[in-house]
C-alpha cells in the first residue's frame, strides 16, 4: 500500500470512530426528548438582590501589580544563575577562586571593574 492510501485510509478510521463515538448521543437525543422545567422570573427562591462590586478597582489593580511584582522578583532570583559553592578548607587552594583587583591602575575618569582604589 503507498503512503498517500495509508494516509487515507487512517482519515477513514478517524472519521468512523467519530461518528461512532456520537452515535449514543445522536440515539437518546432522537429517540427521548430532554426534561425541560420553566424558568419565572417572579420565582423568589431565586431572586437575589443587586449588590455593586465588592473590589473597587483601585484595590484590585494594587494587589494585582504588587503581586506581580513580588512573583517576578522571586522566580527571577530562584533562576539567576550563582557561581558553584567552593568546599575547600584550605584557603591557599581557594586563592586561585577568589575575585582579584584589575591589574590597570584606576583613574578618576573610568575607575575598575570592581571599584579597587588600592596600590596595583
Amino acid at each position: 500500500m503507498t503512503e498517500q492510501g495509508k494516509k487515507l485510509l487512517l482519515i477513514a478510521v478517524d472519521i468512523l470512530c467519530v461518528f461512532v463515538a456520537a452515535l449514543p448521543s445522536a440515539i437518546l437525543t432522537l429517540r427521548f426528548s430532554p426534561y425541560q422545567r420553566g424558568i419565572y422570573c417572579d420565582d423568589q427562591s431565586i431572586d437575589y438582590p443587586y449588590r455593586r462590586d465588592t473590589i473597587s478597582y483601585g484595590t484590585m489593580a494594587a494587589v494585582t501589580i504588587t503581586c506581580s511584582i513580588v512573583i517576578v522578583r522571586h522566580v527571577s532570583d530562584f533562576f539567576k544563575q550563582r557561581p558553584p559553592r567552593c568546599t575547600l578548607a584550605d584557603p591557599e587552594e581557594n586563592e586561585h577562586l577568589e575575585r582579584k583587583p584589575n591589574p590597570q591602575p584606576p583613574d578618576a575618569q573610568h575607575g575598575n571593574h570592581y571599584s579597587y582604589r588600592g596600590a596595583v
